[in-house]
């Protein structure tokens, strides 16, 4: 690189590891780990913006899965988050 300086050798970068990509192991234990907070809280347990957009996100989800999977964790994360929503 040349600058004021004149040529100035850069120290050379580490080369970042490219990310695994997801499965649908890792998407169900998202999901479960989603209504497992759900669950466990008395009130909706996370900022407004973040629970909305998990609510948005989760049939997204559920799409890596097989039908009756996705059915049933849908089931009770709207059961869940029926019950949050009331308790506010």
């Amino acid at each position: 690189m040349s600058d004021l300086f004149g040529d100035v050798p850069q120290p050379e970068r580490p080369k970042a590891e490219a990310p695994r990509p997801l499965t649908a192991d890792d998407v169900k234990a998202k999901m479960i780990e989603l209504i497992a907070a759900l669950r466990a809280a008395d009130d909706i347990p996370f900022p407004a913006a973040e629970f909305q957009r998990h609510v948005a996100m989760f049939p997204i989800m559920a799409q890596w899965l097989p039908d009756d999977e996705a059915k049933q964790l849908c089931f009770e994360f709207e059961r869940e988050v029926k019950r949050l929503r009331k308790a506010a």
